[in-house]
């Protein structure tokens, strides 16, 4: 029986009469990649910033390894386990790339443990290795997204919460990204991925949801998904 990490009980969210998110139930699994996947509008973002305490639910649970986080402040969600990689990337631009790595440890004690990690993500980005003093802010869109990626790693979460990784990037560096997140999966951590390009997030991951204008209208196994004629259609230019 798989054990549930992250669950969404009839989450729902509204920004003022706009009804965001409705009854959206879902649930990640131990280990899982899970996609969320869906139109502009659709409800993602919206759904990881909920997860992260960045927005408030009306009514609906959020649980996180049986512990009721649906109104927990953002910075106990992250030290209870989740760290989360948002849309746009939002390094701290005017830092060099060593300091916004270091950041992303900023709640841990174990200095031993953060020169592992860094050396680490160092290895998985050799890129940012090279450019350690460099300022954050000069540093290319894809190499802001592996420095994105780096810093919510240094948290050392057990659940990674991704924002849209793809957007605006290159295929080879797209490539380069999701070869990393899988990495971080066969390590252990659990990932929900929030994803435009459908046929990548359905190619990554093990199950997923789809999300339309703020409710969950299908979900099941990454194959099973993209086998469906419907999703072909509307997502995968089938």
């Amino acid at each position: 029986m798989p054990e549930a990490m992250l669950e969404l009980e009839k989450l729902n969210i509204y920004y003022g009469n706009i009804h965001a998110l409705q009854d959206v139930s879902l649930t990640v699994n131990k280990g899982e990649m899970v996609a969320i996947i869906g139109a502009n509008g659709a409800g993602k973002t919206t759904t990881l910033a909920a997860i992260s305490g960045l927005i408030q639910s009306k009514s609906g649970k959020i649980r996180f390894e049986n512990q009721d986080i649906t109104h927990a402040p953002t910075h106990q969600i992250v030290s209870s386990g989740i760290s989360h990689v948002p849309e746009g990337r939002q390094i701290f631009s005017s830092l060099s790339v060593a300091e916004n790595i270091r950041l992303g440890a900023y709640q841990r004690r174990d200095q031993k443990g953060i020169q592992e990690d860094a050396n680490w993500i160092y290895s998985l980005f050799p890129v940012l290795k090279d450019r350690r003093s460099q300022i954050a802010g000069t540093l290319s869109g894809g190499e802001q997204q592996m420095l994105a990626i780096g810093r919510s790693v240094m948290s050392n979460p057990r659940l990674l919460l991704l924002d849209e990784p793809s957007m605006g990037l290159a295929p080879l560096i797209v490539e380069l990204i999701f070869d990393v997140i899988n990495q971080l999966k066969e390590r252990g951590m659990t990932i929900l991925l929030v994803e435009q390009n459908a046929y990548q997030a359905l190619s990554q991951a093990d199950r997923a949801y789809v999300l339309e204008t703020g409710r969950i209208k299908l979900s099941g196994t990454s194959s099973e998904l993209i086998n469906n004629e419907e999703i072909q259609k509307a997502y995968l230019g089938g």
